[in-house]
């Protein structure tokens, strides 16, 4: 939790070629910095307050002051294909505030961000985090670090990284797990270190590498167990602790991340804001690569989390990893496991009470623990044919408690005789719970194990692995994911396949019932049409923005597109009835060349609102939350989609287009005054 870091502990490491740096750390790539500093902005900045909005001046002045950059060389650090998971992270999860970079920022960006330098490549991203400049200094400054290091995935650092002598014995106080490491960040407190880079099996000279730096760019810490594990599951699986997940802030200022040491100084308030972004994208990126098919979730009995983003990440998690229904998840093991942790806590609080108090108190636990923030998830209600209660009951053993009599040694002897009869009625009340009953698989059992000396209930816990530590049940679920992509992929390959005759009527009869039918069988169809019109209608502003940007690509590639794009024709059909034409075959002459025409701002403006207007349209299928209040199946506005979009091009919508707006524009005016006029048309 300390510094946003995962620990993986593994058996099969191999260790380092140099024992003075045995500790192996695994380093962010420098796209993966502004995706951190980007999540920052958004998630910890009370925006619905700022006016965080950027404006088309701001992009233009932007992106001007590197116009010269496209004709130089590629430098290393980021790709075009990093800049397009940039993008894709940041479109999936705040599309919203994407939409005013979409139609000229990224395009441009796409083509600049491989040919800066790390500065200037801090100042063409700066939009991402509102264009704070300490995040900007950060992003520029954990860069430079990484390029120091050869732009390393994976360095071994020495033993003092973790922990240094003083004193004889062994402390944390310049460690890059401590707490504090990320407040020294850009400042004099903090100290170098050397590590040394790995590449292709070897390892580079040392680096030096300020500790702080070291702690913001690293992702995983690995541990290589050694010794023979009690449990031999370990010998199979590698166990990866995650950063706790935090609450995020309600910023109106970067000022106000800033916190202040025992010294009075005030710290870089950005080291906060990154710690924060990590542990969010932590979680996101190790899910979206499939690393995790089983997940520990621990909540404790007698406190509840304050973290209430947590719903639907777990959700994200669940849905990749386990499946997307609960027919999905069921018949198999749950790679979900959960573990109710501190139960001494909860025992001792409840022993405090009467009798009378337990079922109450019971129920209680569960709903702090489970119910109050994920009771209202479709996963939780229905894992598969039952609610989920894959749960566990966890305590420390030989942990001081009123209720277990300890020896000498520390070893759990006895249950104290005081708290034998009201540890059987807490016990009897825990498993009669009806909530109990449904969220926790053999309660009693349950109950049993975690009171066992000297145990504390891990030895049942750890039996929960067995079923999912085989790979065989990662590959399954990678296999039903890849089934499911193939059968989303196979529709859109199909367009590309011409049937003749009267087999490519009745398909497109299938697919006319299939947009139909959500609007003519269901009670809200006929009601839900209005809106759905008014969602795909491309939103003013968009336009606006397009419009007065005026950078809408190549003429001649436009011209050349939308030739290429039009589709033969097709023989007209009634969708209700038989057909109205003659499928007798027609021969169409050959289509003569076309030169390109769209030369004038008002001919690819036309064109270029035509493609944005198409890429809205294809957008709906995607956006579930309005797929859910329409109550509208996504294949179904995926098909409609698709044919109007299609039909646009055959009546060469953008030409007719241009031509309206050719006809509203005046010659000498500035463009500015004729924006809304071109817009409305």
């Amino acid at each position: 939790e300390a510094t946003g870091l995962v620990t993986r502990f593994t058996r099969t490491a191999a260790p380092s070629l140099d024992p003075h740096f045995p500790v192996e750390l695994r380093l962010f790539r420098e796209v993966e910095i502004a995706i951190i500093l980007a999540n920052a902005w958004f998630e910890d900045f009370d925006h619905q307050r700022l006016n965080s909005q950027v404006t088309d001046a701001q992009i233009d002045a932007l992106l001007q002051r590197f116009e010269g950059q496209l004709a130089a060389a590629p430098t290393p650090g980021v790709s075009s294909d990093d800049v397009v998971l940039l993008w894709d992270y940041l479109e999936h999860h705040y599309a919203n505030a994407m939409r005013p970079l979409n139609a000229r920022y990224w395009p441009c960006v796409v083509k600049l961000a491989p040919r800066l330098s790390v500065r200037e490549r801090a100042q063409l991203f700066e939009p991402l985090w509102g264009g704070i400049g300490k995040m900007t200094e950060t992003y520029e400054q954990l860069a430079s670090a990484l390029h120091r290091l050869g732009l390393a995935e994976t360095v071994f650092a020495p033993i003092s990284a973790l922990v240094t002598e003083r004193d004889g014995q062994l402390v944390q106080s310049n460690s890059i797990i401590n707490v504090d490491i990320l407040s020294r960040l850009g400042g004099s407190a903090d100290s170098a270190i050397e590590v040394r880079p790995a590449s292709e099996g070897t390892l580079r000279p040392a680096v030096s590498v300020n500790r702080a730096e070291l702690a913001a760019l690293t992702n995983e810490l690995i541990f290589r167990l050694d010794n023979e594990p009690a449990n031999a599951i370990v010998n199979s699986v590698d166990l990866l602790d995650f950063p706790g997940y935090r609450s995020r802030q309600k910023l109106m200022s970067i000022n106000e991340a800033s916190e202040v040491d025992s010294n009075g100084t005030a710290n870089n308030p950005v080291a906060r804001l990154l710690l924060r972004g990590k542990v969010a994208y932590l979680f996101e990126r190790y899910t979206n690569e499939q690393e995790m098919n089983a997940l520990v979730m621990c909540t404790s009995t007698f406190k509840q989390s304050e973290v209430v983003s947590v719903g639907p990440v777990l959700k994200s998690w669940i849905d990749k990893t386990q499946g997307t229904s609960p027919q999905q998840r069921d018949g198999r093991a749950s790679g979900l496991i959960w573990a109710l942790t501190m139960c001494d806590g909860f025992i001792g609080g409840a022993l405090n009470g009467e009798a009378v108090q337990f079922p109450e108190g019971c129920d209680n636990m569960l709903k702090l623990t489970m119910i109050e923030r994920f009771g209202n998830e479709d996963w939780m209600k229905q894992w598969g044919s039952t609610p989920f209660k894959n749960t566990y009951l966890v305590r420390k053993p030989r942990f001081k408690t009123s209720f277990i009599e300890l020896a000498a040694d520390g070893e759990e002897r006895a249950y104290s005789d005081s708290s034998h009869i009201a540890l059987q009625a807490l016990q009897q009340a825990f498993s009669n719970s009806e909530l109990v009953k449904r969220h926790v698989a053999e309660p009693q059992d349950a109950w049993q194990a975690m009171l066992t000396l000297n145990d504390g209930g891990m030895t049942r816990f750890s039996a929960a692995f067995s079923p999912i530590a085989n790979i065989d049940f990662k590959l399954q679920r990678i296999a039903e994911q890849l089934d499911e992509l193939m059968v989303q992929l196979l529709p859109r390959l199909e367009e590309y396949y011409e049937a003749g005759g009267e087999d490519e009527r009745a398909k497109k009869k299938v697919i006319a019932n299939m947009i139909a039918r959500p609007f003519a069988t269901t009670p809200h169809g006929k009601h839900v049409l209005g809106e759905l019109l008014g969602y795909m209608s491309l939103p003013e502003q968009q336009l606006r923005d397009l419009y007065l940007n005026g950078d809408f690509g190549s003429p001649a590639s436009d011209a050349t597109a939308a030739v290429q794009a039009v589709s033969k024709p097709e023989v007209e059909y009634d969708i209700f009835g038989e057909a109205i034409a003659s499928t007798a075959t027609v021969e169409t002459p050959a289509a003569p060349a076309i030169a390109p025409q769209y030369q004038s701002h008002e001919h690819r403006f036309a064109r270029a609102a035509f493609d944005l207007w198409a890429t809205h349209l294809r957008n709906l299928s995607r956006r579930q939350h309005l797929l859910d209040l329409l109550e509208l199946p996504a294949e179904a506005i995926a098909l409609l989609v698709k044919e109007l979009v299609v039909c646009a091009e055959r009546l060469d919508l953008p030409l007719q287009l241009s031509n309206a707006l050719l006809k509203r524009a005046q010659s000498g005016v500035r463009r500015e005054n004729l924006v809304q006029r071109q817009v409305l048309t």
